[in-house]
């Protein structure tokens, strides 16, 4: 994993994202910062903005005469602009997975501090360099450099198709899986997931939360009816006290007629091998209005053996900021609420009911809070 110049790892998150989004204008002639600073609702905001960058991303290949290289590779032309569509069409509250290269996950797990945000900003970039990428070999390197193999569980089949197949490197899978899946789906997929941390990084909001949640188990993580928490319905599994839950993990294993998940399992291809891929999701709460920040409940139901577990996430408007992880039984998140608010921590790990639970965020103070969380069999 490549490390970002110490000039930009210096800007805060508002100047950080101003960088990208000029670089951007630069690149394609498109301006995002008037349609992220527009008061459109969030998944609005997301369409429009993602919409843009991938006209001007097609205008610019249409032009410079790689569009129709795209058009040649792709394996089913089709249904690359069909799903692109649907993409565009629906509303985009929902983040695709990722998935990480094995290598860097015990760098991940060490961040502590600055080391957290800076890692959203690595991937930032990353993902800004491969939106500019010509091909797939190029997207593929980009993303590489940032620790990531893919990006959509569509890609990360493809590409780990690929790697078992042997006789090639995790660079060779990502190019693979981006070919395999054609370069203006893989393009698109990435463009999303670079608005959605763009939005977390220059909305001026006081208290945010982006977070990472890690999955090293062989099981599906869901969290049962998540949407009815954006709602404050408070009937499913995610539980948000204060403040909204803007934008959630969501992808599906084997396309999109295939059951929801929001981490899907990690491919394993043997007990402590270096070469099992971890998938990752994102999630990103802000605060309402008032004197209140962005605090929350979400609980994983495990695919397999039939656990769930409780991830809180908080940064208050005056208490410190803080994460918890906890296995619990058959209750609301809204009941698990209060204890783990009260035992938060910067940063904390558990070993119950046969999982390890590893949780941190960047800072005790402050309202721009990223978080990385993991979760293992023990």
């Amino acid at each position: 994993m490549i490390r970002l110049e110490s000039r930009l790892l210096e800007l805060s998150e508002v100047a950080f994202a101003e960088e990208v989004i000029g670089n951007l204008r630069k690149q394609f002639n498109v301006d995002l910062a008037p349609i992220l600073r527009s008061h459109l609702p969030y998944a609005e905001k997301k369409k429009r903005a993602a919409g843009a960058l991938l006209d001007a991303i097609f205008d610019k290949a249409k032009r410079e005469g790689y569009l129709e290289d795209w058009h040649q590779g792709s394996p089913n032309r089709e249904a690359e602009d069909a799903l692109l569509d649907a993409m565009l069409a629906s509303d985009v509250d929902i983040e695709p997975n990722f998935t990480i290269v094995p290598t860097d996950v015990p760098t991940i797990l060490s961040y502590r501090g600055n080391d957290v945000k800076d890692y959203v900003y690595m991937l930032t970039k990353r993902f800004e360099n491969a939106s500019n990428a010509k091909t797939p070999g190029q997207a593929a390197g980009e993303i590489i450099g940032g620790g990531v193999l893919s990006v959509g569980l569509a890609a990360t089949k493809l590409a780990i198709d690929a790697y078992r197949a042997g006789g090639t490197t995790f660079l060779g899978a990502a190019r693979a899986g981006i070919a395999g899946l054609g370069m203006k789906t893989a393009i698109s997929v990435i463009v999303f997931a670079l608005v959605g941390l763009l939005l977390f990084l220059f909305l001026e909001n006081p208290k945010k939360v982006l977070g990472i949640v890690m999955n090293d188990t062989d099981e599906n993580l869901t969290v049962n009816k998540w949407r009815d928490g954006l709602t404050g319905a408070n009937q499913g599994d995610l539980y948000m006290a204060h403040g909204d839950m803007k934008s959630f993990m969501a992808d599906h294993p084997s396309g999109l007629s295939s059951p929801e998940v929001q981490v899907n399992h990690r491919t394993i291809f043997g007990k402590d091998d270096p070469d099992n891929f971890i998938s990752a999701g994102i999630y990103f709460s802000d605060k309402k209005f008032g004197l209140r920040g962005a605090e929350g409940v979400m609980v994983f139901s495990t695919s397999v053996t039939k656990k769930r577990i409780a991830l809180f996430f908080a940064s208050p408007y005056t208490n410190d900021n803080g994460t918890n992880m906890d296995v619990i039984g058959d209750v609301t998140p809204e009941s698990v609420f209060r204890g783990l608010y009260d035992a938060r921590k910067v940063s904390m790990q558990v070993t119950k009911d046969g999982y390890f639970l590893q949780s941190s965020v960047n800072e005790p103070r402050g309202g721009v809070v990223a978080a990385i969380s993991y979760i293992r069999k023990a």
